[in-house]
């Protein structure tokens, strides 16, 4: 392997984690992540995900379950607490370590740095889960486009799409969306590879595990997705290859059977399918309204928040223009991602709270993948389409940037009818542009109902809506100078930061995206049978 491309390759992986650990906001921003943390410390104080008594948090404690057992068990799938742990293990240790300092009469305020450790601790691990991801998105594109191309590729659904309100805190959806921009990119080295084998199966095995860890409702269509895609390539697998996949995708999806049986009394039944939850998961809504709102919407529509979208119309025009990789895949999981559309479609309350169709989240990446693709070949036509590319990107990063600076959960929460998938006109977009602009007035951002008056509180509505504002308003009330010199630090990394974007651009250019891996056989075949595989 070369120095200079693996040194390219590690320039992105830090450029990705910089960047979005710079524009973190540190929150928690879901009850049901606040209790998905729970559930972590409970694994890091008791070894066990659950708890024999409620919590008297009522909305923390509506998130969890009463097993057959007796016990309270959160009714999420497990690879969110899972991923949690660490934060929670950091939470504990910082509170342990005040107590010894302070002493047993200042407990209260131990428990307060605890939580707040461990919930700030989550949402970064969440944060730099999404880096990787992200990177993985670069690789993917770079697989079919030179390497320049990939990244502006990967930076159209960073910053001009609906995951750019969900990558900057903790959220339940967001691990399983990007556990699937992972598992995109085994699928796509599974596809190029001349001769499939097990070594190029069990990574995709993997990470289909992982993200139905992460949502096991994504289950049975990413299975219709992995299984196409192999029936696919079935005349250059091998039996051994096909073996260690379903061997690997079933050891994968043990654990949560195993979870689920614990909770349910039923390894197949998920928790939210319980009683209790039946007024939003249910499988009683209207298709027709769900299928309407959650693509049309002036509200809720995804359209409207990932504008980018809309090029998928013109996927039959392009299809044959595509590289032949992309089409496998596409061919592979838009069938999956549909099917998933229509029972999210049907759900009782398919706009769940979140910035747009949080539900639809997990299916993202592999809708961008084919809007992606679109982008490319517009952009090398006539200079009327490029002029018509260039203003779509530019829209769709515009109803995203309020999100990178305003906390919009706290800004939807201000209006009542905020998740109305019926409500005629875009109240979320409406709050956090009112937000964006009162704070760029210096004014104080308003409150949402019920927020509380405590400092903590009043923390998640501090504008811009990053973790070092928080940090730098906590460090000026007690050290101005620790204050200024924490503003600096961030304002120098931030340089370095926009320093790797521009080098970055800059090597990209004289760089073969195929050569990333000059020794690996995958992508040795790769190289030597492109012209077959149309990759330009």
């Amino acid at each position: 392997m070369s120095r200079q491309p693996l040194r390219g390759r590690r320039r992105g992986l830090l450029l990705m984690v910089c960047l979005f650990l710079l524009l973190a906001s540190g929150r928690m921003d879901s009850g049901d992540a606040n209790a998905e943390l729970a559930s972590s410390m409970n694994l890091v104080e008791t070894r066990s995900l659950g708890t024999n008594t409620p919590y008297a948090d009522k909305l923390i404690q509506s998130l969890f379950v009463q097993a057959p057992n007796g016990r309270y068990y959160e009714a999420h799938d497990p690879g969110n607490a899972l991923l949690m742990t660490p934060a929670a293990f950091g939470g504990v240790i910082s509170s342990a370590g005040l107590s010894h300092v302070l002493g047993s009469e200042n407990s209260s305020r131990a428990v307060r740095v605890r939580m707040l450790t461990a919930k700030t601790l989550a949402a970064l691990i969440e944060t730099a889960f999404s880096a990787v991801s992200c990177f993985y998105l670069f690789l993917l594109f770079g697989l079919f486009y030179k390497s320049r191309t990939a990244l502006t590729l990967t930076g159209l659904f960073v910053f001009a799409s609906l995951y750019t309100a969900y990558f900057r805190s903790a959220w339940d959806v967001l691990p399983a969306c990007n556990s699937v921009i992972v598992l995109l990119y085994c699928s796509a080295r599974l596809v190029l590879a001349p001769r499939v084998r097990a070594s190029e199966t069990f990574p995709v095995a993997l990470w289909f595990g992982i993200a139905c860890m992460f949502r096991f409702s994504l289950a049975p269509f990413l299975a219709i997705g992995v299984v196409i895609l192999l029936w696919g390539i079935r005349k250059r697998t091998s039996a051994s290859a096909i073996l260690v996949a379903v061997c690997g995708a079933i050891a994968m999806l043990i654990p949560t059977l195993i979870f689920n049986a614990i909770r349910t009394g039923s390894s197949l039944r998920s928790p939210s399918t319980l009683p209790q939850f039946q007024y939003q998961t249910g499988l009683t809504g209207s298709l027709r309204e769900g299928m309407f709102g959650l693509l049309l919407s002036p509200n809720r529509g995804l359209l409207e928040f990932s504008p980018l979208l809309l090029l998928l119309i013109l996927l039959p025009w392009y299809w044959k223009l595509m590289p032949a990789g992309v089409k496998a895949l596409l061919a592979a999981y838009l069938p999956s991602t549909f099917l998933y559309y229509l029972m999210i479609s049907k759900l009782r309350n398919w706009g769940a709270a979140g910035w747009g169709p949080r539900y639809l989240m997990p299916v993202l990446p592999i809708l961008f993948l084919g809007a992606g693709a679109i982008a490319h070949r517009l952009w090398s036509e006539s200079r009327i389409r490029r002029f018509l590319l260039v203003s779509l990107c530019f829209i769709a990063f515009l109803l995203s940037l309020p999100t990178l600076l305003v906390n919009h959960s706290n800004a939807s929460l201000q209006y009542p009818d905020a998740f109305d998938g019926t409500a005629p006109y875009p109240i979320q977009q409406i709050a956090v542009w009112k937000n964006l602009l009162a704070g760029f007035q210096g004014q104080t951002v308003q409150a949402r109902p019920n927020l509380g008056a405590d400092e903590m509180s009043r923390l998640a509505i501090v504008f811009p809506d990053l973790l070092i504002a928080r940090a730098y308003r906590v460090l000026a009330g007690r050290s101005k100078l620790g204050a200024q010199v924490l503003l600096v630090i961030y304002l120098s990394l931030l340089g370095c930061t926009a320093y790797l974007v521009w080098s970055s651009l800059a090597e990209f250019h004289s760089l073969d995206p195929l050569q990333d891996d000059a020794d690996d056989h995958v992508v040795r075949d790769i190289r030597r049978q492109a012209g077959a595989l149309q990759i330009p």
